[in-house]
Order: C-alpha cells, then structure tokens, then sequence
C-alpha cells in the first residue's frame, strides 16, 4: 500500500511537471494563437510570448514559495 502511495504521488509530480513545461512551451499559442505567427516572430510576438512565459514563471515561483512557507 505504502508503495503504490509512493508511485502515485510521483506520477502526479511527473504530469504536474509535463504539464507545466507544455505549457510554458505551447502556452502562448494555445491561449493566443489566433494573433500569434509560427514562423518569421515579430517583435510584438516575442513581448506576448515572453510576458506570458513570465506570468507563468512568477505563478509557479509564487507556488512552490508558499509550499516552502506552509
């Protein structure tokens, strides 16, 4: 019992940390791809695509502070 509580919260962690890298990798098209190109960015894609990856950042720092906090 005490094993398959081990590998269940680390297949958890497994798809909590696939998910997070797909979305920090794919996530700015998924939510804004209608005004996003796929190739030859322009400027105005790359403030987009960065101000999204560091929302993204800055939650899950925010996340993984108040664990260490709790």
């Amino acid at each position: 019992m005490k094993v398959m509580k081990r590998l269940s919260g680390v297949l958890f962690l497994s798809a909590v940390v696939l998910g997070y890298s797909l979305l920090l990798w794919r996530g700015p098209w998924w939510l804004d791809g209608n005004h996003l190109r796929t190739k030859r960015l322009e400027p105005a894609d790359g403030v987009v695509i960065t101000g999204f990856r560091t929302t993204l950042v800055a939650l899950g720092a925010g996340f993984i502070a108040a664990i260490g906090l709790y």
